[in-house]
This record gives structure tokens, sequence and C-alpha cells, in this order.
């Protein structure tokens, strides 16, 4: 289990990718609202919720009709408002309850939940990302299944075990 640092996990397309990253105590599961139309959208958070446990659900989307669609709904644990293409962090991103925060960062960071967002540090390559001390946490994409089912682990898992030791 990951103890260091909050991992947000996006896109999450697959239920068997979705599985493995809770038992690796990833603690968000982000949803690409943008990629999925209403009927898969609700298909997979069903899904989500019924096959996986500890990881909260996010939806996002650079739509802010369709965050508030999904924010009506409440099948998600937090839905927010993102443009993916900018440079900026996610924004408004609250740790989850039952994480203790003292635990998860050092004393020279923020405590403070809404500055606490802006220290994930957004991975864009698995294989040759640099381990940094000096945040929150890391967003980070884990790829797709090639067929139902069907993943190759080898890069997430080295990328998962990298951040334990």
């Amino acid at each position: 289990m990951i103890n260091q640092a909050l991992l947000f996990a996006f896109p999450v397309f697959d239920i068997t990718i979705a599985r493995y990253l809770a038992a690796r105590g990833v603690d968000y599961l982000g949803i690409d609202l943008d990629q999925l139309d209403q009927l898969q959208a609700d298909r997979l958070i069903a899904q989500l919720r019924e096959w996986t446990s500890g990881p909260l659900l996010v939806g996002i989307s650079s739509d802010y009709e369709k965050v508030e669609i999904f924010r009506s709904y409440q099948s998600l644990d937090e839905v927010l408002f993102w443009d993916k293409n900018s440079t900026i962090s996610i924004p408004d991103l609250k740790t989850p309850q039952a994480v203790k925060i003292s635990a998860r960062i050092s004393p020279s960071l923020p405590t403070d939940l809404d500055q606490a967002a802006k220290t994930i540090l957004n991975i864009q390559n698995l294989q040759n990302f640099k381990l940094t001390q000096s945040c929150l946490g890391y967003l980070f994409n884990p790829g797709r299944e090639t067929q139902t089912g069907i993943f190759d682990f080898d890069e997430l898992e080295a990328f998962l075990d990298g951040l334990e030791n």
C-alpha cells in the first residue's frame, strides 16, 4: 500500500485497471466525462462502485454544463471542472476524509486542502518520472486495456513500486 503520496489515476476507463489501482491503494480514480456519452459514464460509474472500494471516484469535464449535470446526479464523490489542456493541476481537489493529512505531507507543505491540490504533480511518462519529495501527490495516466480484461501492468507496477520505496 502506498503511504507517502496521494495518487490520482486519470483517466480510468477500465474495470480491470481500476481494481488493480484500488488494490494498490490509489486515492482517486478519475473519469474523463468528456470522452464518454451519458450511458457509458453511468455504466462505468456503476461498475466502479460495484467492483472497487477505497478510492474516491472523481468525474472531470471541461464542460460546465456537464459538470453541473453530474453533480446533480450525486453518483460521484467529486465532480470537477478542469481544462485538461491547461498547465494548472486539478483545481478544487479535496483529500479523502479517511486520509490523515499530517501523515501524508511534510510539515513544509500547506495543510489547507485548497492549497494542497496545487502540489499534485502531473506525470507525463510513467517510465521516466522523477520522485519529488516536496509534493502532496501525483496525477498519472494508468493506460487502457488492449482488450477487455487484457492489460500489461509492468509499467504501471514499476511506477507504483517506485513510489513505495
